[in-house]
């Protein structure tokens, strides 16, 4: 309590100083509660488990588990069994199917190279205990994984020389092959191994330096660095062509990851620079990713360029002006809404039991979800059953939100998950709108995920250019992975017939969503 405060109080009434210090107080309280909450959630995040499957959690058992005090309307929120409720309001029927027994081994792959190995009985011991010669009457098959280690080998080119032995200066040599690196010692294999080694498997170039060297091969990672900014130019009628394909499509999603550069001249080495994500759904899939060192509302402006339709994202304002200008219909993502409200329960306050409530609802969408992808469905028969089975469990959540979005402070971490419900409602419930849309953005996320563990692996990009030509090698990868093409086959496959490319069909032909 400051001086002028102490006067002020000094020639006040009694009552209205018990007032002002009870306003205090209660003020105070309110600041500490949400301190401890905000400190609560920051400890989860950081060190406790990032799942989202502790959402169904039942009501009684979480009453136990909290350490908060619960409100008089919780209490009676829990007595009256919402989760039996919810259970009964959105109950599906998920199809048959049959679990695999522990201790049953599988066939192995049928598409591996078999090699047989004959082992017969030793031939004192082909007669019988009467001295007869035994007969063959079959075999026990059995069968056994092997791998070859890593095998390097170099190809030597012969190029032929034929010259006319009468005219001495009428020599004629074989032309090179073409190569996606000519006047390097790289091979079309071998570029695609360093590829899906450090963009699929998450190896950064150092590691593989350390593999070769236990080959007794020197393979510098400066080298490898060289040849992969190198290839990632010669890829670029690839990627446009497949930007083509994406911009062409009437659904589209788009979020953002960070990302560290350490040559980026534009801002300043602390500064966060951004790798741009954008996903066409449905048949033929393709995941496009782009490196820019802003994260304002100009970036979607450029990599949508004219694109018209729907657009999937969060709820970040960097999208407000593309939406905007080029009249896209803006769908959000249920995952976010069900991420604001899981951080509240993981914080164990004394909300936590209220955020409980608003999950089961959420849980109960994700299993109409659920149950439309596991029978299969078409889009016109997904909205079928998103129509009868989610509509009524949306109207319960949002009576649930327009209830105590009044009640909650809205600078608690609850308050915060009801006015991004409140404000992104409208945008959410489209996918009631249209079988085609996704009820989230975690496709996207899903996308991110291999360049966020590979982040974790090689830390950051020390250039500009590498960073660009990680964009190229990722969109690559992914789009062949969600087009369920093994990355290394493609790759070596792209890398071996791009050079032989001259016509706008033969740049099509080797796109990953052309690759089978």
């Amino acid at each position: 309590m400051n001086v002028q405060e102490t006067s002020h109080l000094d020639s006040a009434e009694p009552g209205a100083i018990i007032a002002h210090l009870t306003n205090k107080v209660e003020s105070q309280s309110y600041e500490i509660e949400y301190l401890k909450e905000k400190l609560s959630i920051l400890t989860q995040k950081y060190f406790g488990r990032t799942s989202e499957k502790m959402m169904g959690m039942p009501l009684n058992q979480l009453e136990l588990n909290s350490l908060g005090i619960y409100n008089e309307v919780e209490l009676e929120a829990s007595e009256v069994g919402v989760a039996t409720e919810l259970e009964e309001i959105a109950e599906v029927t998920v199809a048959e199917h049959t679990r695999k027994g522990r201790g049953k081994r599988g066939l192995l792959p049928l598409h591996l190279r078999r090699e047989e190995r004959v082992v017969d009985v030793a031939q004192a011991d082909k007669m019988c205990s009467e001295n007869h010669p035994l007969s063959r009457i079959g075999e026990e098959v059995s069968e056994h994984l092997e791998i070859i280690p890593k095998q390097i080998y170099v190809v030597v080119s012969k190029r032929q020389k034929y010259a006319c032995r009468t005219c001495e200066d009428s020599v004629k040599v074989a032309s090179p092959l073409p190569t996606i690196l000519p006047k390097t010692n790289c091979g079309p294999g071998l570029l695609a191994y360093l590829v899906t080694s450090k963009y699929c498997d998450h190896l950064p170039l150092y590691r593989l330096e350390d593999i070769f060297g236990r080959l007794d091969v020197e393979l510098r990672r400066q080298t490898m660095a060289r040849w992969m900014v190198m290839t990632a130019e010669k890829l670029t009628p690839i990627i446009n062509l497949l930007q083509d394909r994406l911009l062409e499509s009437t659904y589209l999603q788009m979020d953002e990851t960070r990302i560290q550069v350490i040559g980026e001249k534009r801002k300043s080495i602390e500064s966060d620079k951004y790798i741009w994500v954008r996903r066409k759904p449905g048949e033929s899939p393709i995941v496009l990713y782009d490196y820019h060192p802003s994260r304002g509302g100009d970036v979607p402006l450029d990599l949508l360029a004219d694109y018209q339709g729907i657009l999937q994202v969060d709820g970040y304002v960097g999208y407000d002006e593309v939406v905007t200008r080029n009249k896209l219909l803006r769908m959000g993502c249920m995952a976010h809404l069900r991420r604001y409200f899981f951080d509240v329960f993981k914080s164990k306050g004394k909300h936590s039991n209220l955020a409980n409530r608003f999950l089961q609802y959420v849980k109960k969408l994700y299993k109409v979800e659920e149950l439309a992808r596991e029978q299969r469905l078409s889009c016109n028969q997904r909205l079928e059953v998103r129509i009868e089975r989610a509509t009524p469990v949306t109207v319960e959540l949002k009576k649930l939100i327009d209830e105590y979005s009044p009640k909650v402070l809205p600078q608690s971490a609850l308050g915060k998950a009801l006015t991004y419900a409140t404000n992104q409602w409208s945008s959410i419930m489209l996918y009631l709108t249209d079988g085609r849309i996704e009820i989230d953005n975690n496709d996207i996320e899903n996308a991110i995920r291999p360049f966020a563990v590979g982040r974790k692996n090689w830390l950051f990009s020390a250039t500009v250019e590498g960073a660009q030509a990680s964009c190229v090698f990722y969109s690559l990868i992914q789009t062949a992975k969600e087009n369920n093409i093994e990355p290394y086959a493609y790759l070596k496959h792209l890398f071996e017939n791009l050079p032989l490319a001259s016509s706008l069909e033969d740049y099509e032909a080797l796109l990953p969503i052309n690759h089978r």
